[in-house]
């Protein structure tokens, strides 16, 4: 890690003085180390656009014009440079039974519209992520609209869903001698292809951060019920706009409320729970789409860069994928600010503890699915009869 951060520095020494061959060289040689980090082949893609065709490697002029707005790798400009703009989205998608209320998404968002803080700094925007229920879809479509926010749809298409149905395959005698509770993560897992296209956990995470690092210098891919109090805004503003940062990954811990009071909300200053992550604009790494919805989807990720927590002592299942060998603890700094989850709607008596949300989860996907495609249901009844779909 050292050795590469040494390459970074020197590169973007000699990027900030016009020497763009050298600095090319050494964003190589830094990509031959870590040829995953996507933000350094795209520092070799900037030195590239300078030199232009046939430049020579000395006496070349700075183009002011590109190196205003872009930042090498390892380093943010100075506020006096420049305003901070960071991009907020939030990722609605659909609704479980139990853990969500059935209008929860729609009174999450009015929450939100009506009370979150404003800045043009902040660009937000919703992401409908694969919404199967069209009149829920469309209410949500309303509200927005009412309000003058930015959204974007991902589809979801039902025939697209069958066909991928009709790969999925269950081995009755893969679960012989499995409880229950066993044999529902194994049609999670097995449902994982149905999983990464419906719910899109992942896949909607790495639209946001896509689209985002195309106008912002940060990107907050969010989960649909997530406040950010004044307090954690106007935290968010001051330090998202200070002149350098020691890390291009940071998370926001978060505090999980029972009802949506604003009164209450406005004084939380804490967060416990599973965090959410917010990333620098150049910041190459995207979330892993073979995690999916249920399966610690976000909190690959915070293995990835190193974010201490209890899910440190999680124990994989035979079913889950195998975990990435790669680590980018150098690009983690630590936590920003804190945010909110709102009230999920459902039955909180039922789902108090992580581990209880996590079994009730696994088993309202596979309800989800088997309410979608009776091939599925059937299916799903071969291993777990007792479910009663």
């Amino acid at each position: 890690m050292a050795d590469m951060q040494n390459v970074l520095q020197a590169a973007n020494s000699l990027f900030r003085e016009g020497n763009y061959v050298q600095a090319r060289e050494l964003y190589v040689k830094a990509q031959a180390l870590y040829p995953e980090l996507e933000f350094i082949a795209q520092s070799i893609s900037h030195c590239d656009r300078l030199l232009g065709k046939g430049a020579q490697a000395k006496g070349l002029q700075q183009q002011s014009a590109v190196t205003q707005t872009f930042v090498p790798v390892g380093t943010q400009m100075s506020v006096s440079a420049r305003q901070t703009s960071i991009a907020f989205y939030r990722i609605i998608g659909n609704s479980i039974d139990v853990l969500h209320g059935e209008n929860q998404a729609l009174e999450n968002l009015r929450f939100q519209l009506e009370h979150e803080s404003q800045s043009p700094l902040v660009q937000k925007n919703w992401v409908l992520n694969r919404i199967v229920d069209r009149s829920q879809q469309s209410e949500i479509e309303g509200l927005l609209k009412s309000y003058g926010a930015k959204y974007t749809k991902i589809p979801f298409d039902l025939s697209l869903f069958n066909d991928l149905v009709s790969l999925f395959a269950v081995n009755e005698k893969e679960v012989q001698g499995l409880g229950l509770a066993q044999r529902v993560r194994y049609l999670s897992a097995k449902s994982a292809l149905l999983n990464s296209y419906v719910m899109n956990n992942n896949g909607a995470r790495n639209f946001s951060l896509v689209s985002g690092r195309r106008r912002a210098d940060w990107v907050l891919p969010f989960d649909g019920n997530i406040f950010i109090n004044k307090i954690n805004f106007d935290r968010m503003l001051a330090f998202l706009s200070e002149g350098r940062h020691p890390g291009l990954a940071y998370t926001c811990p978060m505090f999980r409320c029972d009802t949506n009071a604003i009164d209450a909300l406005e004084q939380v200053d804490s967060g416990d729970e599973e965090p959410q992550i917010l990333f620098g604009a150049m910041a190459g790494m995207l979330f892993d789409e073979r995690f999916v919805y249920g399966r610690r989807p976000k909190v690959e990720m915070l293995w990835r860069l190193g974010a201490k927590g209890p899910w440190d002592s999680f124990v994989d299942d035979v079913f889950d994928p195998e975990r990435n060998a790669i680590r980018l603890n150098h690009l983690y700094g630590g936590h920003a600010f804190n945010v909110v989850r709102l009230s999920t709607g459902g039955d909180d008596s039922s789902v108090a503890s992580a581990k209880k949300r996590n079994s009730v989860r696994t088993e309202g996907v596979v309800r989800f699915f088997a309410g979608l495609s009776e091939n599925y249901r059937a299916k799903a009844n071969l291993i777990c009869p007792e479910l009663s779909f």
